[in-house]
């Protein structure tokens, strides 16, 4: 339910952003979100700069707490490991939507990759969008940030491999999936659109 069609189509980026830049058809592998920050000195925790993935998850669900944990560093340290600071969210089963507390009021520099599509031989054909832009966050508000996975191949029955569209990659302000209008929606970038192969010729469109 997470997929985007198209060849990194759907990419969004809310009005409140600036430097913007749009990337289509670049990303070859699961999404990622990437956040650098400016300079602060009134700051909940420590931050620099984190890239968000799929934590290793793939197919259909995302993942769990305990698996982004586990794939950033499970130091008690880390800012990460504080549930006030980050946590895990999603509809019972699924998960997969991390929720992220702004640490100061700054300027944050956000780059949005979307996920390929699942035919590793159809290179550049169906990669993820790439999206980067520049927004002022304010202190101890939440957005929640789902990394797209890539697609999954099919199983070649007859020489014939037709894989799944990969995820887009998204980052929307609060922390209640449930309740979001497109207002929210901080960067959006749309994951490469599946594709179909016979004999080795594969098929994007």
């Amino acid at each position: 339910g997470y997929n985007w069609g198209g060849k990194g189509g759907g990419s969004h980026v809310n009005s409140s952003g600036t430097n913007t830049i749009f990337s289509t058809s670049n990303w070859s592998s699961h999404g990622q979100l990437f956040i650098v920050a400016d300079a602060s000195t009134s700051v909940l925790y420590s931050f620099t700069s984190h890239t968000f993935t799929n934590c290793g998850s793939t197919g259909t669900d995302g993942p769990t707490l305990s698996e982004c944990s586990s794939s950033y560093g499970s130091s008690s340290s880390y800012w990460w490991n504080n549930t006030d600071y980050f946590n895990v969210t999603g509809a019972s089963g699924v998960a997969g939507i991390q929720v992220w507390t702004v640490p100061a009021t700054k300027n944050y520099t956000i780059t949005a990759k979307g996920a390929r599509e699942g035919y590793s031989a159809a290179v550049g054909g169906s990669s993820g969008a790439i999206v980067e832009a520049t927004f002022s966050l304010t202190k101890g508000d939440k957005y929640m940030i789902l990394v797209g996975q890539m697609g999954s191949a099919g199983q070649g029955t007859g020489n014939w491999w037709a894989s799944g569209g990969g995820g887009g990659t998204f980052m929307v302000k609060g922390d209640n999936y449930t309740n979001i209008t497109l207002s929210d929606a901080l960067i959006v970038a749309g994951g490469g659109g599946g594709s179909a192969a016979s004999s080795g010729n594969v098929d994007t469109n």
